[in-house]
């Protein structure tokens, strides 16, 4: 097996916020799959894993039938516009990346994530 490294592109830059119990620093990085190629989740990283459309998974998400985490949603929500993975990948290739933390509320104890509004589009 070879990876060909060129071929990622990179996307974001994720940190979580300080007032969360698990954090992390992530660069997120896209690629086309090579064609013949069948991707599959890795077991370590994850309790399940699925391989679902961005339409899909952003109405699955808003129905409640499928809990993401809030960077994953924000990047789906972010890749929902390209229809092709060329424009997706044009577009990548042009943008800032820049270091998003989000911010947090607290509300009856329960801390909740979101982009001020200088980060909505800028990432």
């Amino acid at each position: 097996m070879r990876f060909d490294l060129g071929a990622l592109t990179y996307y974001a830059h994720w940190i979580t916020p300080e007032p969360l119990p698990q954090r992390f620093d992530t660069r997120f990085f896209l690629a086309e799959l090579p064609a013949g190629q069948v991707a599959s989740p890795s077991p370590f990283e994850m309790a399940e894993g699925i391989w679902i459309d961005v339409p899909t998974a952003l109405d699955r998400a808003r129905e409640g039938t499928l809990a993401l985490h809030f960077a994953t949603l924000n990047h789906l929500r972010r890749l929902a516009p390209f229809t092709t993975i060329d424009e997706l990948l044009a577009f990548a290739r042009i943008k800032a990346v820049v270091p998003v933390m989000p911010s947090v509320k607290n509300s009856d104890g329960r801390i909740t994530p979101f982009l001020e509004p200088d980060l909505r589009d800028a990432w």
